[in-house]
């Protein structure tokens, strides 16, 4: 719909300033659920980056009491999954091997810089550091939401670097494991809080809702980790933890309720499990949909 209407193209001075700031958000709003819904299915964007043309819109151009906050949020999303896409191709370009590994390694610092600089963009109503009892509001709800969204951008930037399992040397970034083991772990800890202290946010947040289910996968990788010991054994831990998340958040999958030493592997056909982030090129996209179990 957006594309019909020409909404991803900058519109004419001519159209009236009012008009164009609305149009500006009702295609970011577009371009969230576009990247949002991508990433979830495996599917293309609909909207390609190189055909954006219209302009991003500024908070509070349009003078209406209240809505600051909410241009605010919008705008951190968009940014996120600007960098989204952009990891994505670089994920793509690792995969094709169209690129020195010199190249490749620059390229992850850069994406990393991104990530940094798009957190210290984060704006004030959002710059939250969730803790037990710090969720008192929606408003903090949504903020801990977009913490989830953001470490689910660094586990997804970092996994094409990780070891393999049982060789320690395979990795080429010492920092990735590191940092998306680190990243799950916040995960859980946020998941955590929020089921304690505002549940609804996952069923209006889809990243935030499927978030722990990325977590889970990495916790799960790193209790195979026979080069590190310590790594698999504390992440086993972490494992059972998110499982205990896991089951609160989808109290219909019996499945993710039992003992994890009693499991021989999370399969793909569980229902929680998506097509996690692997080394095949068809499989690089966050496909975290639900599955129903054969």
């Amino acid at each position: 719909m957006a594309l019909s209407l020409g909404l991803h193209v900058k519109q004419d001075e001519s159209t009236n300033s009012i008009m164009r700031a609305y149009l500006a958000r009702v295609f970011w709003c577009c371009f969230v659920y576009d990247s949002t819904f991508s990433a979830i299915g495996g599917e293309p964007t609909l909207v390609n980056d190189e055909d954006i043309t219209v302009d991003m819109f500024e908070a509070g151009d349009l003078g209406l009491e209240g809505e600051c906050c909410s241009d605010q949020y919008i705008l951190h999303y968009v940014r996120g999954w600007k960098i989204f896409r952009e990891i994505r191709s670089y994920a793509y370009a690792i995969q094709g091997s169209q690129h020195s590994e010199q190249f490749l390694v620059g390229r992850l610092e850069q994406l990393d810089i991104s990530l940094v600089e798009w957190q210290q963009q984060l704006p004030d109503a959002l710059d939250v550091i969730p803790a037990r009892g710090s969720i008192t509001s929606p408003l903090k709800a949504m903020a801990a939401g977009a913490q989830l969204f953001c470490y689910t951008l660094i586990i997804f930037l970092h996994y094409p670097y990780l070891p393999d399992l049982d060789d320690a040397g395979s990795m080429r970034s010492p920092d990735s494991q590191g940092y998306c083991t680190q990243a799950s772990k916040e995960i859980a800890r946020v998941t955590r809080i929020l089921l304690e202290e505002a549940p609804w946010i996952f069923k209006s947040d889809i990243i935030a809702r499927y978030a722990l289910n990325l977590a889970t996968r990495i916790h799960y990788r790193n209790s195979y980790a026979t080069h590190d010991p310590t790594l698999a054994r504390k992440a086993r831990r972490d494992l059972q933890r998110s499982i205990g998340y896991a089951g609160e958040l989808f109290p219909e999958y019996d499945a993710y309720n039992s003992d994890v030493d009693g499991q021989e592997e999370l399969s793909r056909n569980n229902p929680m499990t998506f097509a996690f982030l692997p080394t095949g090129l068809e499989d690089v996209v966050l496909s975290v949909t639900p599955v129903s179990t054969p």
